[in-house]
């Protein structure tokens, strides 16, 4: 069997990486990607070092564990489900090659999204896809943390206030407050939870309920 993973921010919960591994989660944390910090140089790694110089670890959990001979499907799938519901994937490929660890030029990625803009699964690539995901269990801890992640990347609305207090606009969500002031969507939800800390962007955040 084959375990498919996400790595995610550990105080917000935002999934940033799809992987996939054989062995224990914590052994592919501990021997893989955190032994990876000074092999590679990629936008996993670029994360996971920033996380480290605040003292922090991804935090590494299971979406499903499938044959051996499914796993492309699945990392694919879920890969391709989670930039579609906004998550910032710092993957490099649409998964199922291996390529974890290949760095793109600019050219590169330009051409190959050139070459696959517009290009559709078949009939018979969806039906393989759903049919080996059926039936495979998911823990509810991880359930419940995508639910609140898509909640605070989607659905909360986000309240800005100045410094003394006042109220000055409403947005739909974290993501619509961080394109209108180019807050770190990160720093932003912290805020938003914060008791304390709730200043960024020169404002005081909360979310509205």
């Amino acid at each position: 069997m084959v375990k498919i993973y996400t790595l995610s921010h550990p105080i917000t919960n935002e999934v940033r990486y799809i992987g996939k591994t054989k062995f224990s989660l914590e052994k592919r944390l501990k021997y893989g990607h955190l032994r990876d910090l000074n092999k590679y140089n990629n936008k996993r790694v670029n994360w996971i070092k920033s996380l480290k110089s605040l003292g922090l670890e991804p935090k590494i959990e299971l979406l499903e564990e499938v044959p051996k001979d499914q796993w492309i499907n699945s990392e694919i799938y879920w890969i391709s489900q989670f930039k579609a519901w906004g998550f910032r994937l710092v993957n490099m490929t649409d998964g199922g090659d291996g390529n974890n660890n290949q760095v793109f030029s600019k050219k590169t990625i330009l051409l190959r999204s050139l070459k696959t803009k517009g290009q559709k699964r078949t009939d018979e690539q969806k039906k393989n896809i759903s049919d080996s995901l059926i039936g495979k269990p998911k823990s509810e801890s991880h359930k419940a943390n995508v639910r609140k992640s898509i909640i605070e990347l989607q659905g909360k609305s986000v309240l800005k206030y100045s410094l003394a207090g006042i109220f000055l606009e409403e947005y739909d969500s974290v993501r619509a407050a961080c394109a209108d002031t180019g807050a770190d969507r990160g720093n932003l939800i912290k805020a938003c939870k914060s008791s304390i800390k709730k200043v960024v962007k020169g404002f005081k955040w909360k979310y509205k309920n």
